[in-house]
């Protein structure tokens, strides 16, 4: 082992991320958040119905019953017309949760702007597409989390195992 490096520091460097790790976990984080909503999932548990207006609106495509769209929605492209819970008209509320920034021990993943304000509607409306009163997650996720953790880990313990160990007396 070389001086700088002792001991202490080469352990402890086998529970460090890099920047890049931490990035690849929030989008995969993201891309399994975005795949439960349209599933009709939120962290406790399936959403429930959408109201019987707003179902019906929907499945429409927000059509008028003139057949004019109704003004929020002209020159939109709608992408869902499903009548179940899915989070999703447009996609663009879904395709905004993505890396925010990354720390040196952290990733942080979230919407910005109107998209932040309609997770905020939906989760006052019983709508948990993330968890804004506790843990932010759903098990299936924080399970992945901790199992590329623990591989990570693994493979960190492992090149460290493959270095010889000199010992100076």
């Amino acid at each position: 082992m070389n001086g700088d490096n002792t001991l202490a520091n080469e352990l402890s460097d086998i529970i460090k991320f890099t920047p890049q790790w931490w990035k690849s976990l929030g989008n995969l984080i993201c891309n399994m958040i975005i795949e439960r909503a349209r599933s009709g999932k939120g962290v406790k548990g399936k959403f429930h119905s959408y109201t019987e207006n707003y179902r019906e609106i929907k499945g429409r495509g927000f059509m008028r019953l003139d057949g004019n769209r109704m003004k929020a929605y002209r020159g939109v492209s709608i992408t869902s017309s499903s009548t179940n819970p899915d989070m999703t008209v447009t996609g663009k509320m879904l395709h905004d949760l993505r890396v925010r920034s990354v720390e040196k021990n952290a990733v942080n993943i979230g919407w910005m702007g109107i998209h932040a304000q309609k997770i905020r509607g939906l989760f006052d409306n019983g709508y948990d597409v993330i968890n804004l009163n506790g843990d932010p997650l759903d098990k299936r996720e924080e399970n992945k989390i901790v199992e590329l953790m623990e591989k990570k880990i693994d493979e960190n313990i492992n090149k460290w195992e493959s270095k010889p160990v000199n010992i100076v007396i």
